[in-house]
C-alpha cells in the first residue's frame, strides 16, 4: 500500500473501533437507467452505509443518472472502459480497489442491478443480518429467481405486488450465491475467480452453496430474470455491467 493509503486504513481502523463497522454495497452497471432509483433507494432503506457503483459506457442515461445521484451524495460513482480481453466486472473491481479500496472491519456485498437483498432477520436491515450471523464473517446468500409475472411492460417497480411469482425454493438456479463478507485477513476482498464472492471461507446461517437456501436462512437475494426487465420503453443491453 502507498503511505497515503496506509494512513487512511489506520484512520479507518480507529474509526471502526469507536463507531462500529460500515456496510458497503458495490455494483458494476451498464444500461440500467430505468432501474437505478429503486435499487439505490431500497438498499439505502435497509441500512447500507455506502453504495459504490462502477459504470461502463452506456447509451440509456445510466451515467447521467449516476452522476446526479453522486452529486446528491446517494452513491459514489466510478467509471471505467474495460480494455479488450478484460471483463466489465474485473475492470470494475480494479477501479474499486484503485479509487475506494477495502477497509478492515467493514462489510462488503456485490449485487447487480436486478438483485435486491431480502433480509429475513429482525426488522429486515443489513445490520440485523450481521447481528444474526454471530461471529461469522462471511455469508453466502442464495438467489430467488423472479420472472415477468405476466407483464407485457415493466410496471415501474420491482419491490411491489406487481411481482409476486417466483421460482420454487428448490429450483436449480437458486443455488447461485452472492457473498456478504467482513474485510480482514481471512476475506481481504472480492475474488478474481468467481468475482462476486470473497476468495475463501465458510458459509454462515444466511445460506449454503449448492443446496439452495439454508433452513436457518437469514437472508436471500431476489433476482429478476432478463425477460422481467426487457419490456421497458427504451432500447438497451442490460446485464453487461
Amino acid at each position: 500500500m502507498t503511505p497515503g493509503l496506509d494512513q487512511r486504513v489506520a484512520d479507518h481502523t480507529a474509526m471502526v473501533a469507536v463507531a462500529g463497522p460500515r456496510t458497503v454495497l458495490f455494483s458494476a452497471m451498464k444500461n440500467e437507467a430505468p432501474f437505478l432509483l429503486e435499487w439505490v433507494a431500497y438498499h439505502q432503506a435497509i441500512g447500507f452505509d455506502e453504495i459504490v457503483i462502477c459504470s461502463n459506457p452506456s447509451n440509456d442515461g445510466t451515467i447521467e443518472v449516476l452522476a446526479a445521484l453522486a452529486r446528491a451524495g446517494a452513491v459514489r460513482h466510478l467509471t471505467t472502459t474495460p480494455p479488450q480481453g478484460q471483463s466489465p466486472q474485473a475492470a470494475a473491481v480494479d477501479m474499486f480497489e484503485a479509487q475506494v479500496g477495502y477497509r478492515p472491519g467493514d462489510w462488503y456485498l456485490w449485487l447487480d442491478a436486478d438483485e435486491f437483498l431480502n433480509v429475513h432477520a429482525g426488522a429486515g436491515t443489513v445490520q440485523d443480518l450481521i447481528a444474526a450471523m454471530g461471529d461469522c464473517t462471511c455469508a453466502l446468500i442464495n438467489w430467488r429467481i423472479f420472472g415477468a409475472n405476466g407483464h407485457a411492460r415493466f410496471p415501474g417497480r420491482f419491490i411491489s405486488d406487481d411481482f409476486a411469482k417466483a421460482s420454487a425454493p428448490g429450483f436449480r438456479r437458486n443455488r447461485a450465491v452472492k457473498t456478504l463478507f467482513r474485510c480482514g485477513d481471512t476475506f481481504p476482498g472480492f475474488a478474481r475467480k468467481g468475482i462476486h464472492r470473497c476468495p475463501q471461507g465458510h458459509p454462515s446461517p444466511a445460506g449454503r452453496p449448492g443446496r439452495g437456501p439454508s433452513p436457518r436462512g437469514g437472508a436471500g437475494g431476489q433476482r429478476w430474470a432478463p425477460r422481467a426487465r426487457a419490456p421497458v420503453a427504451c432500447e438497451m443491453v442490460p446485464g453487461r455491467g
